[in-house]
C-alpha cells in the first residue's frame, strides 16, 4: 500500500476516479454509502490499494465544526460527519492524482459528459431532470452533486462518487468530458461566452477548497488546465424543455470553438 499502513477486519476496498483506497471506517453505514464503489472478490486481485483512510472521532468532529462555521447550522449526523471525512481525506489525495472534486451535476449523453454548475439552489437537479425527460434513458446521471473530474493529457475525464446530494443519484461510471455549463436562473433561454477570468472566478467558487496548502496550491494548476481544455459558457434558462435544446445547442457551438482555438 502507497501509505505504508497495515489494514484490518473492518476495512472496506472502494476505486474512485481510477484510484483504491482502503477505508477503515466507525461504522458498518460508510460501507453501505460507498456501497457501488466497492470492488470485492476478483476486483481486488490487482494487488495494494493506492491510500489508506483511517477514520477517527477527530474527524468526525472536525466535520462538525467545519459545518457549523461555513454554514450556521447545527451538528450533522454522526452519519453525515463520516461521509463527509471520507469526501475531505479522499479528494486531498485525488488532487495529487490530478483529479478535482467539483460542485455540480454531471451527466452521460450518447458516450460524453456533461457538467452543470452553479451555487446550491440554482437549479442543477431540475435542469438535469428536464434532460432526463427530453431524451429517457439515453441520459446517466454520473453525480447530482459532487463528481470527480481527472485532467488528463488526453482531455478531461469526468468520474461519479458516492456524494451526489440529498436524491443521492450517482452511477459508477466515467465519460470523457464535452463542456461546463455555468447556470444562471432566466426568463428566457440563452447561452453567453465567459471570459477567462470569469470562468476562473465562477469555477474557483464550485471547486473543492477544503485542502492544505500543498493541495491546493496543485488545484489551482488542475482548474487552469481544465478552464484551457473544455467548452465553458454561461447558460441562462428557466425550467422549462426548451433550455434543454438551448444547452445542448451551446456546447456543440463552444465546443467547436474551442477546437478551432477562438
Amino acid at each position: 500500500m502507497a501509505d505504508g499502513k497495515q489494514t484490518d477486519s473492518r476495512t472496506f476496498r472502494i476505486r474512485l476516479a481510477e484510484v483504491a483506497f482502503d477505508v477503515q471506517p466507525l461504522s458498518a453505514d460508510l460501507a453501505e454509502f460507498c456501497a457501488r464503489y466497492i470492488e470485492e472478490g476478483p476486483e481486488r486481485q490487482g494487488g495494494e490499494a493506492d491510500h489508506l483512510i483511517r477514520l477517527t472521532e477527530d474527524d468526525l468532529r472536525y466535520e462538525d465544526e467545519l459545518t457549523l462555521q461555513i454554514l450556521q447550522q447545527h451538528a450533522i449526523s454522526r452519519e453525515e460527519s463520516e461521509q463527509l471525512a471520507l469526501c475531505r481525506k479522499a479528494a486531498e489525495k485525488l488532487v495529487l492524482s490530478d483529479t478535482l472534486l467539483m460542485h455540480g451535476a454531471a451527466i452521460r449523453f450518447k458516450g460524453r459528459a456533461y457538467i452543470f454548475t452553479a451555487p446550491s439552489g440554482t437549479g442543477k437537479t431540475t435542469h438535469v431532470s428536464l434532460w432526463e425527460k427530453r431524451f429517457g434513458d439515453q441520459v446517466t446521471i454520473i453525480n447530482g452533486d459532487k463528481p470527480f473530474l481527472k485532467i488528463r493529457q488526453d482531455g478531461v475525464f469526468v468520474y461519479g462518487s458516492p456524494w451526489s446530494g440529498k436524491e443521492q443519484q450517482n452511477a459508477n461510471v466515467s465519460a470523457p468530458l464535452a463542456g461546463i455549463a455555468c447556470l444562471q436562473q432566466a426568463e428566457e433561454n440563452r447561452a453567453e461566452p465567459m471570459g477567462h477570468q470569469e470562468k476562473w472566478e465562477f469555477l474557483l467558487n464550485q471547486m473543492n477548497r477544503s485542502l492544505g496548502p500543498q493541495q491546493m496550491a496543485h488545484a489551482l494548476q488542475l482548474l487552469d488546465r481544465l478552464i484551457g481544455s473544455v467548452p465553458i459558457f454561461r447558460l441562462c434558462c428557466d425550467p422549462h424543455p426548451q433550455a434543454v435544446e438551448t444547452a445542448l445547442a451551446a456546447f456543440r457551438k463552444y465546443e467547436i470553438c474551442t477546437r478551432s482555438g477562438k
